[in-house]
């Protein structure tokens, strides 16, 4: 192995109690600081605080006043050697060995590389001499030693060249030492060890390199030292390896084993040494093969150093040193600073920033010469410059990384920290936020951004897919937020809005505070936002956000603060109206759609569109208004058919086929809220008299109703079962009737605005009903004629009523008994011819609810509320009639023409039915 030999010239200090200082023919030391970038400033806030690196070396002097003691710790083993004696590692024992002068003068010395190297990490400034000190001078130190301060023989000669391929026991033993350095060292859970040893190179060319290594190092199971260095960097230890001073192209084997064992390339550096002018060093090899994971740092400097062998005496002192040996642990503290600066990075994340940000030598990119180049520690602490594999950051505390990052990989941010991008023209692959937010304060491309946190975005580009999950945010920063852009780029949106505050000072009303996503070249969107963050400085100016989705993009405004008004709107329309009011704060008017197409044209031309007319379910308390006065007409009539088959045969039978078509509108002059009903009716009937005084009659119908209403229509099916019972002592005179009815009804509905669906939804329920009435039959020269009076129950049930749309209501479900007064004169007279009989006759009703009014319903659309009540209908039923029945034999048909008055609508209504009597 090759430690470097010393200059001649020493600049020798001797320290005593850290206050007395010696005079050298230079007063000024040569630091490493400026070289890679470290200034004063930095140094005195980065100091490697709470990092732990280890030194696997030899020759240590613990003693010199310039080291932490605090820091120092000594990593102690034993072995048993080849001839069976066990040997003590002890790096805080001084070592003396003999060094031969220009003369050929041999005199000891203390061994000393051991300490130098340490101590270009961790040594303690003198600021009277111009020494800087350590790169890291508050990182932990675990020096370990891999030759024993006992050994009864010296390292053989042949280990510098035979490291990994020598067989014979001492190389052996040396590869075992070696390797029990790095395990011991390795178990104190260290961010890096330096390894200022290599076996020496004599390759210039990868294939020279590859024919001496490859077969060595990738069957290396036997091969301890190996082994040690792939569980080393198995448990996530940085290795950093000097790449020699042999001038050669291509570096020491250990420096290049990741060629042939690449999973140890993560967790791997090779490093070369430049002079002061960042040349590459005359001494120092290349990077080579190991180029990938190769940086330059300065190997010329001011070392600590230990004088007085000879006269057992200890002087500690600083010497000239330089070799690929001393730019190693320039690496290896520049190390420790990152992982204080960013505690929250792997050890592979440090080693790729400081890979990253090095200043590029040689020719331009990643070289054979200077690898990266050369070490910027100054730069490396403002983050990485980019990211070499798919990576995810933890970041439980806000920080800022101000470099320019490339990245054709994914970065995924976690932890509940915020995470700024503050570089300029960044490109990332893929983007992913998981936890936290992370803020993209710079130019940003990237292919892929998922949000599922938070992001903050200004000037971000997207080419392929953006999305932004619920419960996410994504605050805007800046006056053009995103930029989705390419044929097939899409983004699904979800989650908070947010634009910055910063975006609102001095805003007017139409003022666009920002642009958050501009569609170019075939971009499109889909989704919305579920909430819009306040802007309490607005408010303040008398304005609001309302956020515009076109198709071009979507951006926000600052508009009048100011609700929508309808002064001469009724109070359907007014509750649609404070609805919509409403509407304007929830996400429904965060998303693309016909609100918020109807919000934008409502702010910039004051135009509503009637919308507040139609956002209601007033479609809804129509149909259940018209359910209710149908059937009290309908329960109404069927004891007016009892009185038509009063004359059958006793044990007598009635049956027919009827068919009646009802048209009704509402009597309004507001065309917004005019309705009308088509209703058909379909069915048969039978009537049998049961002796002389009594008559049962009863009908099976099928009704179908349509109902149209300015921007909604429905469909009613209606099944009606009907019976009544008529007791009358004699043909003329008193008489009771007893009726009753039971319907199944199937209802759906639609709603529209402009052509687009509102709501569409459906629901079912049952009509039970019954009444009493009395009357009296008048007879007179061939004239008949029937008043009554009675009573009706009514009881309508409806299930919920919950729509699907953009803009879908849901009613709970409907339940109202109605009592109604009816009353009512049924005149005829029959002519007859032969065979013939004609009977004309006439009719005229009157219904009194005497409970209640027209129905109201109260539906909830995105969780407000909105009543609606029915524009037709009411208390008050007329209806009268005019008909003509044809009798033949057994065979009858009837024909009638009326019209009815429910509340303040009018219908009109015609029946036709044939059938036989027997």
């Amino acid at each position: 192995m090759n430690n470097p030999k010393y200059k001649q010239t020493f600049v020798t200090i001797v320290l005593s109690c850290l206050a007395v200082y010696a005079h050298a023919e230079s007063n000024t030391a040569a630091n490493p600081h400026g070289l890679i970038g470290l200034n004063a400033e930095a140094a005195k806030q980065y100091t490697g605080r709470g990092a732990k690196v280890g030194v696997l070396d030899s020759g240590f002097f613990h003693e010199h006043p310039l080291f932490n003691q605090k820091k120092l710790h000594t990593v102690k083993f034993t072995l048993t050697n080849p001839q069976g004696k066990q040997e003590t590692f002890d790096p805080s024992v001084y070592e003396i060995e003999q060094e031969e002068d220009d003369k050929g003068q041999k005199r000891d010395v203390y061994s000393s590389h051991g300490g130098q190297v340490a101590g270009i990490i961790g040594a303690k400034p003198l600021p009277g001499y111009g020494y800087a000190g350590g790169v890291a001078q508050n990182a932990d130190l675990y020096t370990a030693s891999y030759e024993a301060h006992d050994a009864s023989t010296d390292l053989p000669d042949e280990l510098s060249t035979s490291l990994l391929l020598g067989q014979s026991p001492s190389i052996r033993y040396a590869r075992t030492a070696l390797a029990a350095a790095l395990e011991k060292t390795a178990a104190n859970n260290l961010l890096a060890i330096n390894n200022s040893w290599n076996e020496d190179s004599d390759s210039n060319t990868a294939r020279e390199l590859d024919g001496k290594y490859r077969q060595t190092a990738t069957q290396s199971r036997n091969n301890p030292l190996v082994g040690a260095l792939q569980k080393a960097a198995g448990n996530g230890t940085l290795l950093v390896f000097s790449a020699g001073n042999e001038s050669k192209k291509q570096p020491g084997a250990l420096a290049a084993l990741p060629r042939w064992l690449p999973g140890l390339e993560k967790q791997y550096l090779s490093v070369v040494a430049v002079d002061s002018q960042a040349k590459l060093a005359s001494y120092s090899n290349h990077c080579g093969v190991s180029k990938n994971w190769c940086v330059a740092a300065p190997g010329d400097l001011t070392v600590l150093s230990v004088e007085g062998a000879e006269t057992k005496t200890k002087q500690h002192t600083f010497a000239e040193q330089n070799g690929t040996s001393y730019a190693a642990p320039v690496v290896t503290g520049s190390l420790a600073l990152l992982k204080e600066r960013f505690n929250y990075f792997t050890p592979t994340q440090i080693r790729d920033t400081l890979l990253t940000t090095a200043t590029d030598l040689g020719p331009k990119g990643i070289d054979e010469q200077y690898g990266w180049g050369l070490v910027n520690a100054g730069k490396a602490l403002n983050g990485p410059a980019r990211l070499l594999n798919d990576e995810t950051y933890t970041v439980s505390r806000n920080d800022v990384w101000s470099n320019t990052l490339t990245a054709e990989h994914t970065l995924t941010k976690q932890g509940s920290g915020t995470l700024t991008l503050a570089g300029q023209n960044n490109r990332i692959k893929n983007i992913s936020v998981e936890a936290g937010k992370l803020a993209l304060n710079g130019a940003t491309s990237a292919d892929r951004v998922t949000n599922r946190a938070g992001l903050a975005a200004v000037g971000l580009t997207v080419n392929r897919r953006f999305q932004s999950d619920a419960g996410s945010t994504l605050e805007i920063t800046g006056k053009q937020g995103i930029t989705l852009q390419g044929s097939g780029a899409t983004a699904q949106l979800a989650g908070n809005l947010a634009v910055n505050e910063n975006l609102m000072q001095n805003a007017r009303a139409g003022t666009t505070l920002a642009e958050v996503l501009t569609l170019k070249n075939g971009a499109t969107y889909q989704g919305g936002f579920d909430q819009l963050a306040a802007g309490p400085l607005l408010e303040k100016l008398g304005l609001r956000q309302d956020v515009y989705f076109t198709d071009n993009g979507i951006s926000v405004k600052a508009n009048e603060n100011k609700p929508f008004a309808d002064t001469q709107a009724g109070a359907g329309a007014q509750s649609g109206l404070a609805a919509l009011n409403r509407l304007r704060d929830s996400k429904q008017a965060l998303r693309r759609g016909i609100y918020n197409s109807w919000l934008q044209q409502a702010v910039e031309t004051g135009n509503l569109q009637n919308l507040h007319y139609h956002i209601g379910n007033g479609i809804y308390a129509d149909n259940l208004e018209s359910l209710r006065n149908r059937a009290a007409g309908r329960l109404n009539g069927l004891g007016g058919r009892l009185g038509d088959y009063r004359l059958l045969a006793d044990g007598g039978t009635g049956v027919w086929l009827e068919q009646e078509h009802q048209q009704h509108k509402s009597r309004r002059t507001d065309h917004r809220e005019q309705v009308g009903t088509a209703a058909r009716h379909s069915g048969l009937g039978i009537a049998y008299k049961v002796g002389q005084n009594a008559l049962l009659a009863g009908s099976l119908t099928r009704i179908r109703a349509e109902t149209d209403r300015a921007q909604a229509s429905s469909h009613t099916r209606q099944t009606e079962l009907g019976l009544a019972l008529r007791y009358m002592p004699q043909p003329a005179g008193w008489f009771a009737d007893i009726s009753g009815q039971a319907a199944r009804i199937a209802y759906r509905q639609n709603r529209r605005f402009n052509n687009q669906l509102l709501g569409s939804g459906s629901n079912s329920g049952r009509l039970l009903g019954g009444g009493i009435r009395g009357g009296y039959r008048f007879e007179n020269n061939g004239w008949q004629a029937e008043p009554h009076i009675g009573l009706q129950a009514l009881h309508l049930s409806m299930k919920g009523l919950n729509e699907n749309g953009e803009l879908a209501t849901a009613t709970a479900p409907f339940k109202q008994t109605d009592v109604n007064l009816a009353t009512g004169l049924r005149v005829k007279k029959t002519f007859s011819a032969g065979s013939w009989h004609i009977t004309p006759h006439a009719g005229f009703s009157y219904i009194r609810r005497l409970n209640g009014g027209k129905t109201t319903i109260r539906s909830t659309l995105s969780g407000i509320t909105v009543d609606s009540t029915a524009a037709a209908g009411g208390k008050n039923q007329t209806a009268s009639d005019l008909g003509i029945t044809v009798e033949k034999s057994k065979w009858f048909a009837s024909a009638a023409f009326g019209r009815s008055t429910p509340g303040n609508s009018k219908a009109n209504h015609w029946q036709a039915k044939i059938g036989l009597t027997f």
